[in-house]
């Protein structure tokens, strides 16, 4: 489909070849140019393979280099150094789309990665039409539900001070200004915004499925005893893996086991609480696993489990959807945008005790209703296939890109 629009789409992290955020990037670029010719602006480190891509279809790769001294001392500022130069990046690239715009005179101007609103907006400031986003960032844990991120408590404190102080930095006040859309992954980013920002902006989660990823089912039936609930991602604080476990403590022992599948920080701490709470030999720690074997535990698995307190999205959420289980998460940020009550359990974040509480019924209902639970994770698989493709996402882009261009 055209509708005959020049693109300069901007995006941080992109290669067609790679995976995450990186992959994402290119997915937007390459969505959008069937719509029009795009212009890619982007950093050079993954030249070879954007260029092999881009010769495929109706897109021009600008490539934006930081002089080599400047990338030498960020380097040297540790963190710190990492955001100064996506800063720099991108405000050498709006000095590159000025130029660019100059000559071509593009229909619209969209910035997709990173997806976050610290990371300013290149296309401010030009007089096009724009869209920036899906931003994230805004999320934070839940007030009460601090104690459940051990050490990471005091860091969490930190990020949340320093997105508030990050609203009044002038480039952010501008970029959330002068777009005209703003794509956000979910309302509580969106909510975070000052509310004169709030009305242009539009809930776009930034997931995507891969034709791939919708793989044949298993047709092996699921009737392991005791059934098996799933968690894969990575273990660190801010998926709060302790409110599961202490959902679990009030379980019959032989009702349900629980397969930790990834690797992080805060793996040691959650086997040492499953003991404490002499849950531990129902809880099984497997690391970081071969993507064949996780696929193996998506097919054993009645549920997936997805306690996660601070979150812009959720590949593993995703990806069981896509193996057809249904998903129990928290109704918070990115998940929350994900799932619904057609394919899945969204537990409230009232409280700490009345989220142990959710958690607990959540699992008892699916594993005691193994037809209910078949039936939550067959339409979770049918709503990632229609509302988390690029088709669905071209979709949106249409829309978007035809609303804002048209002459009022």
């Amino acid at each position: 489909m055209s509708i005959d629009l020049k693109i300069c789409m901007v995006a941080y992290a992109c290669n067609p070849s790679g995976g995450g955020e990186h992959w994402l990037g290119w997915g937007w670029a390459e969505t959008a140019a069937r719509l029009g010719p795009v212009w890619l602006v982007t950093p050079p480190k993954h030249e070879a393979e954007i260029r092999a891509a881009a010769a495929r279809i109706n897109l021009t790769p600008v490539f934006v280099t930081l002089p080599a001294w400047l990338v030498k001392l960020s380097e040297r500022l540790g963190s710190p150094g990492v955001w100064l130069r996506k800063f720099l990046w991108h405000e050498m690239a709006r000095r590159v789309i000025r130029r660019l715009h100059a000559v071509e005179s593009f229909s619209v101007i969209h910035q997709t990665t990173f997806h976050s609103f610290r990371v300013p907006f290149s296309g401010r400031g030009l007089g096009v039409p724009s869209v920036w986003g899906p931003v994230a960032g805004g999320e934070s844990v839940p007030a009460g539900f601090e104690s459940y991120l051990g050490k990471a408590a005091k860091e969490e404190n930190h990020r949340r001070w320093l997105n508030r102080a990050t609203l009044f930095l002038p480039w952010i006040r501008q970029s959330l200004s002068q777009s005209t859309v703003i794509f956000v992954s979910n309302r509580t980013t969106r909510d975070f915004f000052p509310p004169r920002h709030r009305l242009k902006c539009r809930i776009v989660p930034p997931n995507a499925v891969r034709k791939e990823d919708l793989q044949p089912l298993s047709e092996q039936p699921k009737d392991s005893e005791p059934s098996i609930l799933l968690y894969v991602g990575n273990c660190v604080e801010r998926r709060g893996l302790p409110l599961l476990l202490e959902a679990m403590q009030g379980l019959n022992r032989s009702q349900v086991t629980l397969v930790v599948a990834g690797a992080g920080p805060a793996l040691a701490a959650w086997k040492k609480y499953a003991d404490e709470l002499a849950i531990g030999d129902r809880v099984t720690f497997l690391g970081m696993i071969p993507m064949n074997e996780v696929r193996h535990w998506y097919d054993r698995a009645t549920a997936f489990v997805f306690p996660s307190l601070r979150d812009s999205g959720g590949s593993g959420l995703m990806e069981a959807m896509t193996r057809g289980l249904p998903v129990v998460c928290l109704d918070w940020a990115g998940p929350a945008e994900m799932i619904d009550a057609s394919c899945g359990v969204l537990v409230a974040v009232d409280s700490p005790q009345a989220t142990i509480h959710g958690l607990r019924e959540a699992i008892l209902d699916l594993t005691t209703h193994p037809t209910r639970a078949r039936d939550l994770g067959l339409a979770g698989r049918s709503r990632a296939a229609s509302e988390f493709t690029w088709e669905g996402k071209e979709k949106i882009l249409v829309e978007v890109y035809s609303q804002i261009t048209q002459p009022s």
